[in-house]
């Protein structure tokens, strides 16, 4: 069984962590045709599996796998990190399980923050959700904002937000 994660890269790579997790498998594998071989061989411990990064794969190595991942047996995990597939590689998974994690924008990505706030154990007031949603970064980079203000005393204000945000407002 191959399942691709697709869309925004931190959150098909946290979906496909959690995914590893749940079905043993602890790291990535060389996206090399002989490494894949080697992972989906069953071993004296258990049952084999990958986790493939695609994300700087070029056509020429993706055409060495693709005979490989086509013929993954329904009980091997093949978990495959390709935030934005090549239009081959999206054709190959129209055919097999895809989840697509897109990018929130607008009130989605305030929604968002104050999700993973709540999951680092504080609450991010209305205004400061949004002054970070506006700021230029990437998911990845809020997050690791987000773990910072978790550090600061409680009130949050947005005097104190702005002081320790490292990303640029636009």
């Amino acid at each position: 069984m191959v399942i691709a994660f697709t869309g925004d890269p931190f959150l098909a790579k946290e979906a496909l962590l959690q995914e590893a997790s749940l079905r043993g498998l602890t790291h990535f594998s060389e996206p090399t045709p002989e490494a894949l071989a080697e992972t989906l061989s069953p071993g004296l411990f258990g049952q084999a599996g990958a986790m493939l990064d695609l994300r700087e794969v070029s056509e020429g190595e993706w055409k060495a796998l693709k005979p490989l991942l086509e013929n993954v047996p329904e009980e091997v995990a093949v978990l495959i990190l390709d935030p934005k597939p090549t239009t081959a590689r999206a054709a190959f998974y129209r055919t097999r399980e895809r989840r697509d994690f897109p990018t929130p924008k607008g009130k989605d990505l305030v929604r968002h923050l104050e999700n993973r706030a709540k999951r680092l154990g504080f609450r991010l007031p209305a205004g400061i959700a949004q002054y970070l949603a506006s700021l230029e970064g990437d998911l990845e980079a809020l997050e690791r904002e987000l773990e910072k203000l978790a550090l600061l005393p409680p009130p949050l204000t947005l005097e104190k937000v702005e002081r320790v945000v490292a990303l640029k407002p636009p």
